[in-house]
């Protein structure tokens, strides 16, 4: 597990580590200056000509350090910064800098370079990015630019000239400028990087979009802040390397009992496939047994495709015998669907995972949405929307959602009192304590059916005794995993979503 923080718990880190571990801020900096040197030495062996672009900020005194490292290490360094007021550590960096025999640039350095240090603002922006900044950003991004458009500001590049000369590569420090530290919003212009390199925590703009974008390749690197702004309300993200350790133990003497009961309501006449993927990925991730609540003309289908799990005929009775309810995966919007759900929601008193058409219900009926909020605030209710289905279920514009997503869904989920896994490109939970920011998945995953494989997971992981929340996070990211997965396999454009339970097995042996 990593953290992911804000703007104000990173301040609250780096304040702590200086103030009451005594460690001196030029220290920390002389570290992260020092990341970011290793990084583009390993990475790029053969790029000598960087252009170092720094604020008047403490960003802009790592990068100053950097340059200083890179040119020890036989880099040709450039140096620019922002003329005014710096801060102490940016005033020193500078003083060494210029002791040492370097000079530094007020003016746009015109020239041609293999490397490009964004340190100009870094998590230091707040609101619209200023004018004198913003020119620097949109330099940066119309260098870059103008070489794949076969010029630089040195020259005109043509022909085979063009073919030997690779486009200048970006690297941010900490984050792109321009981007906003805790939404991953454009501040107005924002940098546009190759690589990230970061410190001690990941911000959750390396997450958000679109601020992940802007991003590139995100290097997370150990510096010594001790976690002093760290709380129990700190987002986090999973690692690729813990997702076998994130899945329910297995007693050696369980039976398929032991491994929980789950109750799926889904499909109808013309949505046969969203019952039978989320059914078959039930099964697939650990649970022991399944009852499937369908229209009658799907029968013949589960019990060919799917003989292991079973029809639920007696919904009554069927929910005595399940440890969890999952409902939602194309069973439609008609009255005969609202009757059904309704009785299901009113009968149980089980766990529930609800996605995709049972929020469409829950949208159109304040009834029934006050029967979800009366039955959260007794079992754990998961709801699982799509932006669409969010904003039927909020009454928010997308603007309101894109402007301040989650403020929007923290507002939705004390409302509901329910569980919220808001899917997107970056799919975010929380309970309205913890939040968990997604860091697996890709654009291929955005198929039909991928959704109602998600589901089926959330369900599994739930029936199989992890807590909530927990079922919610870890499904979301094992859901990712197994996309990025079957997308080295079959390529974004070749995926399904029947391929995602196939690779989700590669993290369930």
């Amino acid at each position: 597990m990593k953290y992911v923080v804000t703007s104000a718990e990173m301040k609250a880190c780096d304040y702590g580590t200086t103030r009451q571990t005594g460690i001196p801020s030029m220290v920390l900096m002389e570290r992260a200056a020092l990341a970011v040197a290793e990084v583009i030495i390993k990475r790029y062996p053969d790029r000598n000509r960087i252009l170092i672009v720094a604020g008047k900020g403490n960003n802009g005194g790592d990068g100053l350090a950097i340059g200083r490292l890179l040119a020890k290490a036989g880099r040709q360094v450039t140096f620019f910064q922002l003329q005014g007021n710096y801060s102490e550590e940016a005033g020193k960096q500078r003083e060494i800098l210029l002791h040492l025999g370097f000079s530094i640039c007020d003016t746009w350095p015109d020239g041609e370079y293999d490397i490009i240090i964004d340190a100009l603002l870094g998590i230091g922006i707040t609101g619209e990015v200023r004018e004198e900044t913003r020119e620097m950003i949109h330099k940066m991004n119309e260098y870059r630019r103008s070489f794949q458009r076969g010029s630089s500001f040195g020259g005109e590049i043509t022909g085979a000239e063009r073919l030997k000369k690779a486009a200048p590569v970006i690297c941010a420090v900490d984050l792109p400028s321009g981007i906003d530290t805790d939404t991953g919003a454009v501040c107005g212009e924002a940098v546009k990087a190759d690589l990230t390199v970061t410190f001690q925590y990941l911000k959750k703009a390396h997450l958000l979009y679109p601020g992940k974008e802007y991003c590139g390749r995100v290097y997370l690197r150990d510096v010594g802040i001790e976690n002093y702004g760290i709380c129990a309300e700190t987002a986090f993200t999973y690692e690729k390397e813990e997702a076998k350790n994130l899945l329910p133990q297995r007693k050696t003497s369980g039976h398929k009992g032991t491994f929980g009961k789950v109750l799926l309501h889904a499909g109808s006449r013309e949505m046969s496939g969203a019952a039978l993927l989320c059914a078959r990925e039930v099964l697939c991730s650990g649970a022991g047994m399944l009852k499937v609540l369908t229209e009658e003309t799907n029968h013949t289908l589960l019990r060919t495709v799917l003989p292991e799990a079973m029809i639920a005929t007696d919904p009554v009775k069927d929910l005595e015998w399940a440890d969890v309810l999952v409902a939602g995966p194309g069973i439609g919007t008609s009255e005969e669907a609202k009757e059904t759900l309704t009785g299901l929601l009113r009968a149980s008193h089980l766990p529930t995972v609800l996605d995709a058409d049972a929020l469409n219900l829950l949208a159109e009926d304040q009834e029934l949405m006050e029967l979800v909020r009366e039955k959260a605030s007794k079992q754990p209710v998961i709801l699982t929307p799509h932006p669409g289905e969010f904003l039927r279920l909020s009454g928010l514009t997308m603007t309101d959602y894109e402007q301040e997503r989650e403020k929007a869904i923290r507002t939705f989920q004390e409302q509901s009192h329910c569980i919220l896994v808001s899917k997107d490109a970056c799919t975010v939970v929380t309970d309205g304590a913890a939040l968990y920011l997604n860091s697996t998945g890709n654009d291929g995953m955005a198929t039909a059916g991928s959704g109602d494989v998600l589901t089926g997971v959330i369900g599994s992981l739930l029936a199989q005794g992890l807590p909530a929340f927990e079922a919610a996070s870890k499904g979301v990211f094992l859901h990712g995993l197994a996309g990025d997965e079957a997308a080295l396999k079959k390529g974004k454009h070749g995926m399904i979503a029947s391929d995602l339970i196939e690779n989700l097995w590669t993290y369930l042996e």
